[in-house]
């Protein structure tokens, strides 16, 4: 008998909603996804938007502002609330890059609903640790720091994960991709990756996209593909697993292939 509950919907589960209605739904951004399973970007857009669905006045979207434009052409009836980037209200976290400073305001906005102070909710940024598989530090060896982020399954996510370093990325992707535009990302990567290790499914897309860009190899599987990035390593640099895709080609979810990485960084002589 929960006080509340936090849910994370689906666009699966949310194409067959009809009745489910949140006290407080937060919708921060909307990238190409699923594409493998949805007709197109526009089937995936009005998944989305069922979350808002059946809210009233006494209800609340949390919204980030790279959505508004689509939002306006959904009928939203709860009260609104527009998240942008910018500085942190919670500038004591243990969790990296802007973007987790946006989704903590997000986060905050949401449970103000249910009578959280802002000292309180503070109190909980600062002592909350990074769940595993999300930008997870899993190690520093000789001034190499090894960095599990098999939870970015998109080419949004590894935007976002690129753009939490200030150091050179060692950068591994692979797996089955679900639709994207790499090839935007290029400018990106040409900054942040000195070395590409892919490993897995989609070997053609990756070498399609960012051909001539940096040093990049394959190996069927992830254990040879950290080996090669590994030993290339010198100390400042970051080892990053941020595949930009599903994990179905290799491993049972995405948990599996962080697990599966932690444990081949934890075998490194």
């Amino acid at each position: 008998k929960a006080d509340v509950l936090v849910l994370e919907i689906s666009s699966f589960q949310l194409q067959g909603c009809t009745t489910f209605c949140p006290r407080a739904g937060i919708l921060l951004n909307i990238s190409p996804n699923h594409l493998d399973y949805h007709k197109d970007m526009a089937e995936y857009v009005e998944a989305k938007f069922r979350l808002f669905r059946c809210q009233d006045d006494g209800d609340l979207a949390v919204l980030g502002e790279g959505v508004r434009d689509l939002a306006a052409a959904w009928p939203l009836r709860g009260r609104k609330v527009w998240v942008a980037g910018g500085p942190s209200r919670f500038p004591r976290s243990g969790l990296m890059g802007a973007h987790n400073a946006f989704n903590a305001e997000a986060a905050w906005q949401a449970c103000r609903l249910f009578g959280v102070s802002e000292s309180n909710a503070a109190r909980a940024v600062a002592d909350f640790r990074p769940l595993p598989h999300r930008l997870e530090r899993v190690a520093e060896r000789g001034g190499v720091l090894f960095v599990n982020d098999s939870k970015c399954t998109t080419v949004a996510a590894l935007e976002v994960a690129l753009r939490a370093f200030d150091r050179p990325v060692r950068l591994l992707c692979g797996g089955k991709f679900k639709g994207g535009d790499l090839a935007a990302l290029a400018p990106l990567v040409r900054e942040k990756v000195v070395h590409i290790g892919l490993f897995g499914a989609s070997r053609e897309e990756f070498e399609r996209a960012w051909a001539g860009i940096a040093p990049m190899s394959w190996h069927p599987a992830l254990r040879e593909a950290v080996a090669e990035l590994a030993g290339a390593a010198v100390p400042g640099d970051a080892v990053l697993l941020a595949p930009a895709t599903s994990s179905f080609d290799l491993y049972k979810n995405y948990m599996a292939r962080g697990d599966d990485f932690k444990r081949i960084v934890g075998e490194l002589a």
